[in-house]
């Protein structure tokens, strides 16, 4: 059974256009397979997959997945990934003198050519009992298609709940909210936190690589809440009346994963103390 999903989630990713999810989810099939050219494949790896009906051994289904994983990564612009996986299959290749197909796996590193869309991530809130139980009162993490906004993301939003109400970033969510027969659904912009110093350390990378992975193999994030103080609302500034909430939070899977969704955990406010950076990072001045 476990195949069959994992087949049903590829092809939702492949009908989405998900290519960078398509690889990951086809993985989770070559992690079930051994590098054994003489084992023969059980009917369970063929029974629910559309792709590659005509291989006979474990060895041989395993080349294959890896072999459509480098491409999905390749279109999905994820050279990174590519790497990883070149190198696994090019052992493979070199012990069983494979050349022409070595000799064809590195043609899908990196176009440095070819600008990449700096990835955007969403944190989306969903309360209220009528939801279905794997949403209600649950947060995740959406990972942007290219180009996609914070408007673009609302408007899907809206057509995924059509009778939900979109909550401000700012409302705090109260126990009203998740036990309410109503939908609520609250998003807001989230930034990646990449610590390139310990994956790097001092050496000096490309722009174009560092790049990628501020927004790619990403599990915790930040995000600030602006708000009002209720005791400054007869301040005479403007200014006094706003501070802010920062606060940072980790997902138990990294991103991209099989799915653009991925569950959120708990997010721990961070003391924001100096309210000119609150207000420079909201552009207030």
């Amino acid at each position: 059974m476990y195949v069959k999903y994992i087949y049903q989630l590829y092809e939702m990713n492949v009908r989405l256009q998900n290519k960078i999810e398509a690889g990951h989810t086809l993985m989770l099939h070559a992690k079930l397979l051994d590098w054994d050219p003489d084992k023969n494949l059980e009917e369970v790896h063929l029974k629910y997959s559309r792709i590659h009906q005509t291989v006979k051994t474990h060895d041989q289904l395993k080349k294959q997945l890896l072999s459509d994983i480098i491409q999905l990564f390749d279109e999905g612009d994820a050279w990174e990934k590519v790497i990883k996986v070149c190198k696994e299959l090019q052992i493979q290749y070199e012990q069983s003198f494979e050349y022409d197909n070595l000799t064809r796996l590195y043609v899908h590193i990196m176009d440095a050519s070819k600008q990449r869309f700096e990835q955007e991530y969403f944190r989306i809130g969903c309360y209220g009992i009528v939801l279905h139980d794997f949403l209600q009162n649950q947060v995740f993490v959406y990972r942007s298609e290219p180009g996609q906004r914070l408007s673009d993301v609302r408007e899907k939003l809206q057509t995924i709940f059509p009778h939900s109400i979109l909550l401000d970033p700012t409302t705090n969510i109260e126990e009203h909210h998740r036990r309410s027969i109503s939908q609520y659904v609250q998003v807001q912009v989230v930034q990646p936190i990449s610590d390139e110093k310990a994956r790097f350390g001092n050496r000096n990378i490309p722009e174009a690589i560092l790049q990628y992975y501020r927004s790619n193999e990403i599990r915790r994030f930040t995000y600030t809440r602006l708000f009002v103080h209720e005791d400054d609302r007869d301040a005479t500034s403007d200014i006094a009346q706003f501070s802010a909430e920062k606060y940072e939070f980790s997902t138990a899977l990294l991103l991209p994963n099989t799915t653009r969704w991925v569950p959120a955990g708990s997010s721990t406010k961070v003391t924001y103390n100096f309210i000119f950076i609150n207000l420079i990072e909201f552009n207030v001045f």
